[in-house]
């Protein structure tokens, strides 16, 4: 049985876990504002379930102290309520009213789409493993010799391998809330991760025109 953990802000009960057991799934309820239930629900955990349909969790707090890579986030919203901040960090939301069709079809899309990312001798995609135990990146074997930034940016677009990040988005999720250097960092750093992985007509990064990067190994 798969196990969701569940982030609420405890204002009120809500249905979503009762739909989401009664589906199958093993629920570990956490509130928003106590990171140490949270975390502890995380953990483990293969998807994170957010009710945030009062619009009163702060999702960028909640998340900070999971760390990186954490299990993929879906996050209900109110209409009217889907917000950039929320979009940048959700892998997928879900805009009331749903019902609970709807809801577990996103659970299972959720789960297909990440499982496996993280397997036992690391982080695999392609030719590229990323060793998350050693801090250690091959491709085709071959070790690479990457600054913990690139490492780090690296592995976050790697476990979120398909989604579109803006570069304000990286620099929140890598280089933290608290840094206040340009975006111009992040074009650096790509441009160096690219030509140290990207050898041989392997690509794994791309870069999406006005928007951002995304990791897209091929």
């Amino acid at each position: 049985m798969e196990r969701i953990a569940y982030v609420s802000s405890g204002a009120s009960p809500s249905e979503l876990p009762g739909l989401l057991e009664r589906a199958g799934y093993d629920v570990l309820p956490g509130v928003a504002g106590e990171s140490e239930a949270v975390t502890a629900a995380a953990s483990g955990s293969a998807l994170i379930v957010v009710d945030n349909r009062p619009n009163d969790i702060d999702i960028q707090a909640m998340l900070k102290p999971l760390g990186e890579p954490r299990p993929p986030l879906l996050v209900a919203v109110d209409e009217g309520n889907v917000s950039s901040p929320v979009l940048e960090r959700a892998s997928d939301i879900i805009v009331e009213p749903f019902g609970e069709q709807e809801l577990v079809a996103r659970v299972r899309l959720l789960l297909i789409r990440y499982q496996g990312h993280v397997q036992a001798d690391g982080l695999r995609r392609g030719e590229l493993l990323i060793d998350v135990a050693n801090y250690k990146v091959t491709v085709a074997g071959d070790p690479l010799d990457l600054t913990f930034k690139e490492y780090e940016l690296l592995k976050f677009l790697a476990t979120n391998d398909g989604k579109v990040f803006t570069r304000e988005a990286l620099l929140n999720r890598v280089w933290g809330y608290d840094y206040y250097g340009g975006a111009r960092t992040v074009d650096v750093h790509i441009r160096r991760i690219r030509s140290k992985i990207e050898t041989g007509g392997r690509a794994f990064i791309e870069t999406v025109r006005n928007v951002g990067y995304r990791f897209t190994a091929r």
